[in-house]
């Protein structure tokens, strides 16, 4: 009974283990949703001004989105009118008319997209002309070649011989870019 009580006082006695504290972890805040940066006018006017030769106009008026960094998007759209040289704005909620995707395009770096009524589009294509693809590099000329001779080995006084060139045909037709 000794030996009980003395051990029951010795496990009494014993360092209880504390519970463990597991620090809280927080999720991260969100990223704040983009918002679209207010477009100043006269930033558009500027812009505008010094990309307007790729402009396609339809009697004085077109269509355009132009780049907004807050979005990271061409989403401030805007019809413009032409009168007595003057430009004037107008914010629209979408646009009406297709982006402009041929032709003498601007370029890479243009934070301007320009539009084409479909008139136009089908004048462009009624033309023969074609969408350009995405990468346009040099022209490739389809100019046939002449056969190379047939090599044959020696046979003296055999009667086999390489056929002869075929004729280069000159009827390649250039037609210039207006």
């Amino acid at each position: 009974m000794l030996g009980f009580i003395l051990g029951a006082l010795f496990v009494w006695k014993l360092p209880r283990p504390q519970p463990v504290v597991r620090p809280i972890m927080m999720a991260p805040a969100p990223a704040p949703p983009r918002t679209p940066e207010p477009p100043q006018l006269t930033t558009v006017e500027a812009v505008f001004e010094q990309w307007s030769k790729y402009a396609v106009w339809d009697d004085g008026q077109t269509q355009i989105a132009v780049w907004n960094p807050g979005m990271g998007d061409f989403t401030d759209l805007y019809d413009v009118r032409r009168i007595d040289g003057n430009y004037y704005f107008r914010s629209i909620p979408r646009l009406t008319h297709p982006i402009l995707r041929h032709g003498k395009l601007p370029p890479a770096e243009c934070p301007v997209r320009f539009t084409e009524t479909e008139e136009q589009y089908l004048e462009w294509r009624n033309t023969g002309r074609f969408e350009r693809p995405p990468d346009d590099g040099p022209p490739v000329m389809s100019v046939p070649r002449a056969t190379a001779p047939v090599l044959v080995p020696s046979m003296e006084g055999s009667a086999v011989r390489p056929p002869a060139p075929a004729p280069v045909e000159k009827s390649l037709k250039v037609v210039p870019k207006p």
